[in-house]
């Protein structure tokens, strides 16, 4: 037997309301609390490939260059993203460089043989969220 959402009258009109399931309910708690500090979030958050001394690696194996791969990687392009998470489950921009500052020297050493790429980041400001779980 299926169910009717609850419906409340209102001076003559019906407002039908679907309570969420309780995972959908803490899903959009989270997604809230993600919004709130996006919307506090001031700052300036810059990088770079490599150093001005160094050349961006491309590596074929990996379809992209090494900053892009680490980008897609740490906000999970192809499943969970890479980079560290808050207990919430956020990846945050914060946890983004630092993800990206050890992963593309360890990737560009192993694929050129021992040549590492560094690559260079500026930050001022507040984290924030970049992706949500």
């Amino acid at each position: 037997m299926e169910r009717n959402p609850p419906c409340f009258k209102h001076q003559g009109a019906v407002t039908i309301r679907q309570f969420p399931s309780r995972s959908t309910w803490r899903a959009g708690n989270e997604t809230r609390k993600a919004e709130q500090m996006l919307a506090r979030a001031k700052g300036i958050y810059l990088i770079a490939a490599s150093t001005k001394q160094q050349y961006e690696q491309e590596v074929t194996d990996l379809g992209h260059g090494v900053l892009t791969y680490a980008l897609l990687t740490a906000l999970g392009e192809k499943g969970a993203p890479q980079a560290p998470t808050t207990p919430e489950g956020y990846v945050t921009m914060m946890s983004l460089l630092q993800y990206v500052g050890q992963k593309v020297p360890d990737l560009t050493e192993q694929y050129h043989h021992g040549e590492k790429q560094y690559p260079v980041s500026f930050s001022t400001g507040m984290d924030f969220p970049l992706v949500v779980k």
